[in-house]
């Protein structure tokens, strides 16, 4: 598969894995190593895979029947094995109090063709503030 093609693809799964909270398939997507990091909206770093498993974990369980998607995907690919992946990220959710929230932002991602399979090796999250207008 094209580089660019199998990167989309990545970021599909990637959105469908979370939307159902499959922490052991997101575990697949991920570079299993402690270099991985995760750089969350709210300012926190997860380094390693596990740290972020932990995170997430504690994020799904507050988030009732999220949904999840990545728009304007844009992949800058390298050697072929390696690409800068620019994003929007769009997350809805039932809150504590029942209604639906809205999260949303740029995300970037690090990605490489590790063996055959393409892995997210870091990515990093921000948030667009409430009110705020989208400029994308």
């Amino acid at each position: 598969m094209e580089p660019r093609a199998a990167i989309h693809a990545l970021l599909d799964r990637y959105a469908a894995l979370l939307s159902a909270k499959d922490l052991a398939a997101l575990g697949t997507l991920h570079w299993q190593d402690e270099g991985f990091t995760h750089t969350w909206s709210s300012g926190g770093i997860d380094r390693g895979w596990s740290a972020y498993a932990r995170r997430l974990e504690a994020e799904f369980r507050r988030m009732k029947e999220p949904v999840f998607r990545f728009d304007d995907v844009d992949a800058a690919v390298f050697d072929g094995r390696f690409a800068a992946v620019t994003a929007w990220w769009r997350c809805e959710f039932g809150g504590e109090a029942g209604a639906r929230v809205l999260r949303e932002g740029p995300v970037t991602f690090a990605v490489a063709l590790i063996g055959t399979t393409w892995r997210i090796v870091a990515d990093h999250y921000a948030a667009k503030p409430a009110g705020a207008k989208e400029s994308r």
